[in-house]
């Protein structure tokens, strides 16, 4: 019996669920965070609210809830879009800018961490191996086109 894809499950289950006990740290919840982290990582680009949605693997109206109580917190701004009304973009607040920055901060950490046991060379072979599997992944696209 081929082994890779519990083993691959077990690695993703065991990161998402250690990721999100370490993150409860920046003070916030877990999708909180996440999509603050992931609006700081891609900036000021065109990033919408259902691109955000997609990114945090959650659906539409649980980011919508998200959004409004990062909003509600000042740690963005909500500007609709001249082109497309229908269109929101989302934009950090120096707050936000300062809160995303820490947990991005707290990400690489816990990266490090976790992948401590790998050497410099695995860890590379392994970034590698998941570019390869996750390559349809719009996270992995964007990030791709960032470089």
């Amino acid at each position: 019996m081929e082994q890779t894809g519990l083993l691959y499950s077990e690695f993703i289950t065991q990161y998402n669920f250690e990721l999100k006990k370490y993150l409860t740290n920046s003070g916030m919840p877990f999708n909180q965070a996440k999509a603050l982290m992931l609006i700081g990582v891609f900036g000021e680009e065109d990033l919408s609210q259902k691109e955000l949605a997609e990114l945090c693997g959650i659906d539409t109206p649980a980011m919508s809830r998200v959004i409004d109580k990062l909003s509600e917190e000042g740690y963005i701004i909500r500007e609709k879009q001249t082109v497309d009304s229908r269109r929101v973009n989302l934009e950090l607040t120096d707050k936000g800018r300062e809160k995303s920055s820490a947990i991005i901060d707290m990400y690489n950490d816990y990266n490090a961490e976790f992948l401590s046991p790998l050497s410099k060379a695995e860890r590379r072979q392994l970034s590698g191996i998941l570019s390869k599997i996750t390559h349809k992944s719009e996270l992995v696209r964007r990030l791709k086109s960032k470089k």
